[in-house]
């Protein structure tokens, strides 16, 4: 464990150099947090100086907790959305960890299931509370590509 000199911040290094904060709790996105804004900004700030509102920390170890200067850089939004594409880092939302779904896994195999067995696409809907359409798109494997299936 080690610390930031002037602040209560405490940190464990990493295998990698990162320095993970230990010392303050995480927000809901997994960051923490100093003084109202992440203990990234805020190390960073220390450092290097004011942060234009605008501008983001970004971290090159892709290490929410890192709060090691050299693997914080500024960046606009865009190029952290850049980064999170090209480090393939975007949260698998696929299937049922879709807060907007309204189907899981189990219903999926059900309704492939009641396809299989003829079942019109409308019953199926009507039981389920969805769309026909959603049914169709199942059936077509053009929604629910997650669900592992034999051809319907």
């Amino acid at each position: 464990m080690a610390k930031i000199a002037d602040t209560k911040i405490t940190y464990d290094i990493t295998a990698n150099g990162c320095w993970e904060c230990t010392s303050h709790s995480l927000n809901k996105d997994g960051y923490p947090m100093i003084k109202g804004m992440t203990a990234s900004r805020y190390v960073y700030k220390k450092k290097y100086g004011d942060i234009p509102a605008d501008i983001v920390i970004r971290h090159k170890c892709d290490n929410r907790k890192c709060i090691n200067p050299d693997h914080l850089e500024i960046g606009t939004q865009q190029e952290n959305i850049i980064d999170i594409s090209t480090r393939k880092r975007w949260p698998d939302r696929s299937g049922s960890k879709n807060g907007c779904a309204k189907l899981n896994e189990e219903l999926i195999l059900e309704i492939i299931r009641r396809l299989r067995n003829f079942e019109k696409q409308s019953d199926i809907a009507i039981s389920l509370g969805v769309s026909q359409q959603i049914i169709s798109r199942i059936k077509t494997g053009k929604a629910w590509k997650c669900v592992e299936r034999i051809s319907i």
